[in-house]
């Protein structure tokens, strides 16, 4: 396949998977295990399958062994992120996750990924974790830490970890989901030319680019507060952190094992690790558990005001 027509199936087939991964994470709840999402496989499980197929185990093999290099740095980043975007805001937080992933990056791709040479026709498949799609709400504005979303999760959760709501389906705008395809696939076009470029490997440290991350937390901060933007890359921390075992899994397997199998054992080890640390996160930080039950509690006590008020005027 010539590498043009190559980069637009690339492009259509990672828009299509981070549409696919959006709906699967806007029916989880709370936010904060969606937020695994925003570091998810998306994108590079639709590269690595094109990369496979169009070219060979061999350089899907290559684009994944790069991927280390950016999962780590990006699991490193999102970390940084978290106090960046509570403190400072999504735009500017965005700029300490970008230079944190920069300099993490850049200092492991060199003994990871320095090795692969370019190639004619090496082209490496993109691709941030993916965030997960979000209902646009009015909520507070941006700077502000209460989200009336958290008394919904509350409500939908029920004390569990986390629990799945297929009706949120029916809730998602079209808009957003549109704004997801065009991520995935220009996100595919532009690690498809790096790739061209320096290599495979080299292309595959894109593959962990928080490009997506970024743009939703800033989308989530305009629609629905500061608060929820926190949460979104708090739950990102585990699916970075998951994001280094699909990685791994996926180099070692791909030219191994039949490419569905190598895939789906990649993909397996990202949810796992991504659900456990997930529930270790939220066993050594139950102060975010009681978080979310206090600002629920606020939220409820303001709209029961609200109500009674509204129904005070009515009588007078």
């Amino acid at each position: 396949m010539a590498t043009p027509w190559l980069i637009c199936v690339k492009a259509l087939v990672g828009g299509l998977f981070v549409t696919g991964f959006a709906v699967l994470g806007e029916m989880l709840q709370p936010k904060r295990f969606a937020g695994i999402f925003g570091a998810s496989p998306a994108v590079a499980l639709a590269n690595l399958l094109v990369i496979a197929l169009a070219k060979g185990d061999g350089m899907a093999r290559d684009a994944a062994t790069g991927m280390i290099a950016g999962s780590i740095a990006l699991a490193v980043a999102c970390a940084v992120a978290v106090p960046a975007v509570r403190r400072w805001g999504a735009m500017r937080g965005s700029g300490a996750l970008w230079g944190a992933w920069i300099v993490v990056g850049g200092a492991t791709a060199v003994p990871i990924a320095g090795g692969a040479a370019a190639g004619p026709g090496a082209a490496a498949g993109p691709g941030a974790g993916l965030p997960a799609g979000r209902r646009a709400r009015r909520g507070p504005k941006t700077g502000e830490t209460t989200d009336r979303s958290d008394d919904r999760d509350e409500k939908q959760s029920d004390g569990r970890p986390f629990a799945v709501d297929l009706g949120a389906v029916r809730e998602i705008r079209r808009g957003a989901l549109a704004l997801r395809f065009v991520f995935g696939a220009a996100i595919s076009v532009v690690s498809g030319l790096i790739g061209i470029v320096a290599g495979q490997r080299a292309g595959g440290v894109m593959l962990a680019a928080p490009v997506v991350l970024t743009a939703t937390l800033t989308i989530i901060e305009r629609q629905e507060g500061r608060g929820p933007a926190v949460t979104e890359v708090q739950g990102a921390v585990p699916g970075a952190l998951a994001l280094i075992g699909f990685a791994l899994v996926a180099g070692a397997t791909i030219a191994a094992l039949p490419l569905a199998a190598a895939l789906v054992a990649a993909l397996a080890t990202w949810v796992v690790a991504g659900i456990g640390g997930y529930l270790a996160q939220s066993a050594l930080l139950p102060a975010w558990q009681q978080q979310v039950r206090d600002l629920a509690l606020q939220r409820r006590a303001a709209d029961a005001g609200a109500v009674y008020g509204d129904s005070l005027v009515g009588r007078l």
